[in-house]
């Protein structure tokens, strides 16, 4: 990408858009059923949120007509929330809604960009009960993506 918005950017304002969570305001309770949705970095507050982050994607080699590398950029989605059956019942909505994206476009500033799929690279994870007090359950979806920049 080459205006400074990142794969997890891209996925994130997806996400927002389709319902799944919404743009962190910086002024949430903790308790909040919103399910901010960050990129990059989940902060310690809100207990219910979500945050996209780039991870390895694919490299499929080169269109033999125009001689493009076709990449596919990784992402995780990591889920926090208070307690697992929560998370099970938002994973079962990120997981219909992620299916639902068919040559997606998104806006982001000047740029645009279309998610033609996303593919996940296997079925979600537990990661269990965080190791600090606050004892917040986290589980993970992964995946690639297809996703091509549009000319403005």
């Amino acid at each position: 990408m080459n205006h400074g918005h990142s794969p997890a950017d891209i996925l994130r304002a997806a996400l927002i858009e389709g319902g799944m969570g919404a743009l962190p305001s910086g002024t949430l309770s903790p308790r909040v059923a919103l399910w901010p949705i960050y990129a990059g970095h989940l902060p310690d507050v809100p207990d219910n949120a979500l945050c996209v982050y780039d991870t390895s994607g694919q490299k499929d080699g080169r269109d033999y007509r125009t001689g493009q590398t076709i990449t596919h950029p990784g992402f995780q989605i990591r889920l926090r929330t208070t307690d697992a059956a929560t998370g099970w019942a938002k994973v079962r909505t990120l997981l219909r809604f992620l299916d639902t994206i068919k040559r997606q476009v998104i806006t982001l500033g000047d740029d645009r960009y279309r998610i033609d799929a996303i593919t996940q690279t296997g079925t979600p994870l537990a990661l269990g009960q965080e190791p600090d007090a606050k004892r917040r359950e986290a589980i993970t979806i992964n995946g690639t993506m297809t996703l091509q920049e549009l000319e403005p």
